[in-house]
């Protein structure tokens, strides 16, 4: 298999050219062929039986941080509130969050309940799977993963978001056990796969993500590719900072944030709802980041 074009997308310039493969289509920019978007009247019904909103005819995009209860937010964001009172407090100015604390320990189903119950109308809530599955057994046999998972999504009902899948640096590409873990997923658990070593970033596993309609997580970060390819009717993007030796660290940039900005409002013209979450939390970053591309697209 011809390898990817290590060539990355500068975070840290507004005008970056989108990354080309090296004669090979392994990288695609967002003005290749647009796919239209699938709805099947399995989930139309669906929704009408649950009573929950139905988005088809509206493209939503939503835009939060990776956590939200970091001590070091009480200045940027909290203002003294205590840790019970510091998910409120977020929901009250973001209406999504990438629930973090889930890959080190998945919680209890009374968790997803309170949860539920607890954030308003119209938030999201992305949940990232538990790292015991993706590195651990790097999804191998993830039958009793799995049927937890769909316990808890079960449980957060209309607040649902995308179940984020992160797989192991070291973890090459393995088409076959890919495959058969988002097999055992049901339709309503939608999925965003974040690949971290670059044999995975080719046309073949994009085309096994189009046929289960899980999202190619988009990344941004330092030794990160930036591939922009849309893969499922939801667009998942991750911004780990733009430090170039570093993730987690730094602030975007204005430029940087209206170039993001700018892409966002490409995938809304195809169509597709959008998920962008910052994950550079020290100082605050995420936030101050998200609340700027949030006016952008204002």
């Amino acid at each position: 298999m011809p390898r990817m074009a290590q060539r990355i997308v500068p975070t840290t310039h507004a005008t970056a050219e989108l990354i080309k493969s090296s004669g090979h289509a392994h990288v695609s920019s967002l003005r290749s062929a647009t796919r239209s978007r699938i709805w099947t009247r399995e989930f139309a019904v669906t929704c009408e039986r649950l009573d929950l909103p139905r988005r088809v005819d509206r493209v939503g995009t939503w835009i939060g941080t990776s956590g939200w209860s970091y001590e070091h937010w009480q200045d940027v964001l909290y203002h003294g509130c205590s840790p019970a009172d510091r998910l409120s407090r977020y929901a009250a100015e973001f209406d999504t969050v990438e629930l973090n604390a889930s890959f080190y320990r998945w919680p209890r189903d009374a968790a997803f309940t309170s949860w539920q119950r607890r954030l308003p109308d119209g938030f999201r809530m992305s949940v990232k799977a538990p790292r015991a599955l993706t590195h651990a057994r790097k999804l191998y046999s993830p039958e009793y993963w799995t049927g937890r998972i769909t316990a808890g999504w079960d449980r957060l009902y209309d607040k649902r978001g995308l179940l984020l899948v992160q797989l192991p640096p070291g973890m090459e590409r393995d088409d076959a056990r890919l495959d058969y873990f988002l097999s055992r997923l049901p339709w309503w658990v939608p999925t965003a796969v974040e690949f971290r070593h670059p044999s995975w970033a080719c046309e073949e596993v994009f085309a096994l993500l189009e046929r289960h309609q899980s999202a190619y997580v988009v990344m941004s970060g330092a030794g990160l590719p930036c591939v922009l390819r849309a893969t499922a009717p939801t667009v998942y993007v991750r911004l780990h900072g733009p430090d170039n030796h570093w993730l987690y660290g730094g602030s975007y940039s204005d430029d940087d944030l209206r170039w993001w900005a700018d892409r966002i409002r490409e995938w809304q013209a195809q169509g597709r709802d959008v998920y962008a979450y910052f994950n550079n939390d020290g100082g605050g970053n995420a936030v101050r980041n998200a609340r700027t591309l949030h006016s952008f697209l204002a």
